[in-house]
């Protein structure tokens, strides 16, 4: 298991669900974590690892715009 600390860190709002992307010293993101919605605790999604995840289309977008391999 590796460790990585976040450089840097932005926060979005695509409808109802914040997004915190997680960025390294190099500025490539690492990581993002989804709150709101309908999600009962917030999720983490790495961003070198596929995911599928049932989040609106908006959502997915953003995500893949910013380097995220997601899938619906």
């Amino acid at each position: 298991m590796a460790l990585l600390m976040a450089a840097r860190r932005e926060e979005h709002v695509v409808g109802k669900y914040k997004i915190t992307i997680l960025y390294d010293d190099q500025g490539r993101a690492i990581g993002a974590f989804i709150e709101g919605g309908r999600l009962a605790r917030p999720l983490y999604i790495a961003a070198k690892e596929p995911a599928s995840v049932k989040l609106p289309k908006p959502v997915l977008r953003f995500l893949a715009k910013h380097g995220f391999n997601v899938k619906a």
